[in-house]
């Protein structure tokens, strides 16, 4: 039995893809559809679709050259698309476009994309894609209230709290690690003032005597923001070579060390204004300035969503 060519095998993947991102429309290879020319034209991958009442076409070309694919090719494929009355025509290729057919699929209206994959040796691609930090930082300091003189009792973050029966209640520190790891102090940028849960029943202890006291937590947000670059250890899709979006089910990042965030990525003051637009934001918690040996607790968003990164 013959081995399957090369082409056919990036055929099928492309047509195995754009079966997983369109998994409601109807994706065919080598149809054969009647030109308005009368020719019988063979389309490497059909995508049919039912919208309210319209029945919606797109054909892929697609091109396993080992150049890139160049304005003839655009200009022949548009041709096609004229012919068999096409809602919508895309090039997808494995070594990317030059330049003037770039310019000409853009004046045909030709979607140009570019097949990335970490799975197969023969498509191998190294993909990394724009990344953002929102590191929350917090400040704060605690100030004890009570009904006696406090000052000669030393009292700081790490001072041991009792509750009314004299069991232990851990110390502010610990009380204030909780509230920032549990969302008990809000993470939006600013200044204020918090109270543990606790507040009322705290005491400490002068000698053997229990004192009861108040806290209260001053605190202080803000974010630094860092940009910079990760790269994709597991995707298989579509990169668009016009904007750079990408196209695809899932993905899985590298490894990103947040010790090496401030040597290695840009330090930013705001992502209003970036030309670029991150695909890939992450959140990272960090621990109080003032608490650098606690445990930091990070959360990961991904935005746009992955299916649809443009």
């Amino acid at each position: 039995m013959a081995a399957t060519p090369k082409w056919r095998r990036f055929e099928n993947l492309v047509a195995d893809l754009q079966r997983s991102l369109s998994p409601d429309a109807v994706v065919t290879q080598n149809e054969r559809v009647r030109g308005k020319t009368g020719a019988l034209r063979e389309l490497d991958i059909t995508i049919r679709q039912r919208v309210a009442q319209f029945d919606i076409l797109v054909v892929i070309d697609c091109k396993d050259y080992q150049a890139a694919v160049n304005v003839k090719n655009v200009e022949a494929f548009a041709g096609l698309l004229d012919d068999v009355g096409a809602n919508k025509g895309a090039i997808v290729a494995s070594n990317g476009f030059t330049s003037t057919a770039k310019t000409l699929a853009r004046m045909k209206g030709v979607d140009l994309f570019r097949l990335v994959d970490t799975h197969t040796l023969e498509w191998c691609s190294y993909v990394t894609v724009p990344a953002l930090v929102r590191d929350l930082r917090l400040r704060w300091r605690a100030v004890f209230e009570g009904r006696i003189p406090l000052h000669s009792l030393n009292l700081n973050q790490d001072t041991p709290l009792f509750a009314e029966d004299g069991s232990a209640s851990g110390n502010v520190r610990e009380q204030v690690m909780n509230l920032w790891k549990y969302g008990g102090i809000p993470e939006e940028p600013g200044e204020g003032s918090i109270r543990p849960a606790a507040d009322e029943r705290l005491f400490i202890k002068d000698g053997e005597r229990l004192v009861r006291i108040g806290v209260r937590i001053d605190t202080h947000v803000w974010y630094d923001w860092y940009l910079g670059e990760i790269a994709l250890t597991t995707v298989r899709g579509f990169v668009n070579e016009f904007d750079g979006s990408f196209k695809a089910n899932q993905f899985e990042t590298e490894w990103l060390h947040f010790a090496d965030i401030k040597k290695k990525w840009q330090k930013i003051d705001s992502p209003e204004n970036l030309a670029i637009r991150p695909m890939i934001t992450f959140l990272l918690k960090d621990a109080p300035t003032n608490d650098p040996d606690a445990a930091r607790s990070m959360r990961v968003s991904v935005s746009p969503s992955p299916t649809a990164a443009g």
